[in-house]
């Protein structure tokens, strides 16, 4: 083999190293919190860098987009009528003869029917387990201002202390966003669909750090699937990339609130 050859690979492999080092400290500003918090005197940060292969501010939260588009399919047709006459059920009274609502029993589960203040449509209806009583389910219709119907759907996880889900759909029963609440109700992540082909535009995150700091996420998609923006904010720092062609564009800066 000859020098050149040698030196050829010799710098292939320099390349490689400086280009991992660049992945795991340069391209992940959101896992730097630490580092850029020891520099006191830095106050903005913006650096321009080459889109790497294996981008984890993209990945994470490619992640979690995945793990909730997997809790409830992209279409979810309810069983449920919202006109009040068409339900079948125990009618039960108040003392002065007002009606409270409508009990509906199944084979596992009870479903009672709120009316609407006019007494024509369904407000709300709550699913029960019929054999311990816990609430499973809370469904509420709504009539946006243009006429169409959107309903609220949420899910109360009894596996999962603290936890519960919400889903909205549109009228074609197209899921339109997808939210999970934790931490009792402090910790929330939400994903937006397009309403018409049901693919992921938006997520967004809200939750505490280690530190005992609130911090919120919130990432936009482009039509092809790919991370197009990510917005990371906290009491003390706000961090924004962008994605442009095969460029990663970083931007920090500090943020003095006063309370």
């Amino acid at each position: 083999m000859n020098i050149d050859k040698i030196t050829f690979r010799a710098n292939v492999e320099y390349n490689k190293k400086i280009e991992q080092n660049l992945i795991n400290e340069s391209t992940n500003p959101l896992r730097l919190k630490a580092n850029l918090s020891s520099l006191s005197a830095l106050s903005n940060y913006n650096q321009v860098l080459v889109k790497p292969k294996f981008d984890k501010d993209s990945m994470d939260i490619l992640t979690s987009i995945d793990e909730l588009k997997k809790l409830i399919p992209d279409k979810l047709e309810l069983p449920y009528s919202f006109e009040l006459d068409a339900i079948n059920g125990e009618r039960i009274y108040d003392t002065e003869g007002k009606l409270c609502y409508i009990r509906e029993y199944g084979n596992d589960i009870i479903r009672d029917y709120y009316p609407s203040e006019d007494g024509l449509k369904v407000a709300k209806i709550f699913e029960i387990n019929k054999n311990t009583g816990a609430l499973i389910s809370k469904i509420e219709p709504a009539i946006r201002q243009d006429g169409s119907l959107k309903t609220n759907i949420t899910i109360f996880d009894e596996k999962i202390n603290n936890k519960y889900t919400i889903i909205q759909l549109g009228e074609d029963s197209n899921i339109n966003s997808i939210t999970e609440f934790s931490g009792k109700g402090k910790d929330f992540r939400t994903l937006f669909k397009n309403p018409y082909n049901g693919t992921p535009i938006r997520y967004i995150e809200a939750k505490e750090n280690n530190g005992g700091e609130f911090e919120f996420l919130d990432c936009r998609l482009d039509s092809n699937q790919n991370i197009a923006e990510i917005k990371k904010l906290s009491t003390t720092r706000e961090t924004n990339i962008n994605y442009s062609g095969n460029k990663k564009i970083i931007d920090v800066k500090q943020r003095n609130i006063d309370y």
